[in-house]
Parts: C-alpha cells; structure tokens; sequence
C-alpha cells in the first residue's frame, strides 16, 4: 500500500473515531455488499459522482417518458421561450463548469457535468481542442426533445468560448461541431468573477 493511500486511511478512521481494523472492516463489507448486488466499486463511485454532479448543477431525476412529454408540451405552447429556457440552463451549466475548473480543462469538467444529463444515451461524445465535436445518441429521444437539449448541449459548449459550426438534431441523434472564439470565453469568464 502506498504510503499516501495509508495515511488517507489512517486519518480517516481518526476523524470517524474508529480504530483501523473497524474502518478496513467497514469498508470491506460495504465492497462485498455491492459485489453482491453485482456492483463494482467503480460503478457505485460513478453513481455517486452523477448524482453528485446533478444535484450540484440543478437537476434532478424524472421519469424518462415524462420529461420527454413535458419537454413536447412546452415545446408546442412556446416554442421560443423553451428553446431559451434550454439555453440558459445551458450557459448556467457552461458557467459552473468555468467556475469550478480552475486548473484543470474546463472541456472535460463540462463533459462531467453533462454526463449525468446523458447518461441515458447509448453514446455522449465531446472530444477536440481548438474545435470539438459532440455526439449524443439516444433512440429514445424524440426530436421534440432532441432540439431543445441540442440548445442546451450548444450553449454549455459556447460558454467555454467555442462558437457553433453545425447543428443536427433528429430523432435519436445530436451532432454539434465548434470552433474556438476566445471573445466569447473572455466574456463568459468575466461575468463569473464579476
């Protein structure tokens, strides 16, 4: 065990007034309980960060065939005002992401911060640099839901000082393509420290 790993332990057992053996034994059996519900700890770890994440950006879990209902309804009453509603939690979530990335790729934070919003899909893609591309299948996504998320997915993106290129949205599919604009970064990341 690395020596690093063994402090950690031993200073986390300190702060919960356990001796080492009860908090090894501890965790231990909580491993053996997810392995038996046919868990890794991994999994249970990705879990908890996706619902993490979620909470701490705002959502939380609906059944599926309802928020795609909702979504159709509020997209046929007010087309408009769903798409900018879409948006803004879009540039809400792109702004989190900004805040919170200090030192590290603001690109992969907001990739972490939308997983938990596609974790339904078959694939969620963002890759790239100086340009990216998104992809997010999903069969289920009907394109009245497909179109509004699409604003969502663009404005995060955009937020990080990327300008969108191409957008497709259909039954199942969202393809979006990007390219740097840094004005649109320095503007974003002033309206945060501000």
């Amino acid at each position: 065990m690395k020596a690093d790993i063994a402090d950690s332990i031993m200073r986390i057992a300190s702060e919960k007034s356990l001796t080492l053996y009860g908090l090894v034994s501890d965790v231990l059996e909580k491993v053996a309980e997810l392995a038996n519900s046919g868990v890794s700890l991994s999994e249970a770890l990705e879990g908890f960060r996706l619902m993490k994440t979620s909470k701490e950006i705002g959502f939380v879990p609906v059944p599926e065939h309802l928020w795609y209902e909702t979504a159709e309804i509020s997209l046929k009453a007010d087309r408009r005002g769903t798409m900018a509603r879409f948006a803004e939690s879009g540039e809400w979530i792109g702004k989190y992401a900004l805040a919170k990335s200090r030192g590290t790729d603001p690109a992969k934070y907001l990739a972490n911060c939308l997983a938990p919003l596609t974790c339904d899909a078959s694939e969620f893609v963002m890759e790239g640099g100086e340009t990216v591309r998104l992809r997010c299948v999903n069969p289920r996504h009907p394109p009245s839901y497909s179109e509004p998320f699409s604003a969502l997915l663009a404005r995060a993106v955009e937020t990080l000082g990327y300008e969108c290129e191409s957008k497709t949205a259909s039954k199942g599919m969202i393809l979006l393509s990007f390219r740097r604009a840094p004005a649109i970064l320095q503007k974003a990341r002033g309206e945060i420290v501000a």
